[in-house]
């Protein structure tokens, strides 16, 4: 009886194990798969921000007011840039030689 007992024991902790690291392993699968479509989502989202701000720098870039005006005029459109693209903190221009030569603040 107790050579019965002790089988009965051994063979319910085997087949526990065995569904143990089966779970875990549909587990791991299922997260990767969650993570990997996170990380798809994110890298579209980040495509997406960063194609919109390198249209936002083309509109800058060939702004005539930015290109020859002068500085309180430069100021005066980058404050409207400002407010029309509202995710911008700060905006400012610069010379050839990286010098500033307007901002909003």
């Amino acid at each position: 009886m107790p050579v019965v007992l002790v089988l009965c024991f051994v063979t319910a902790v085997a087949l526990d194990l065995y569904a143990l690291v089966f779970l875990r392993a549909l587990l791991v699968n299922d997260k990767s798969a969650d993570l990997a479509s996170t990380a798809v989502k994110g890298e579209h989202t980040l495509d997406r921000v960063l194609f919109e701000r390198y249209e936002d720098i083309r509109v800058f870039a060939t702004d005539r007011t930015l290109l020859e005006g002068e500085e309180a005029e430069k100021t005066r459109r980058l404050r409207q840039f400002q407010q029309l693209y509202g995710y911008y903190s700060w905006i400012g221009t610069t010379d050839a030689a990286g010098h500033m030569t307007a901002a909003t603040e």
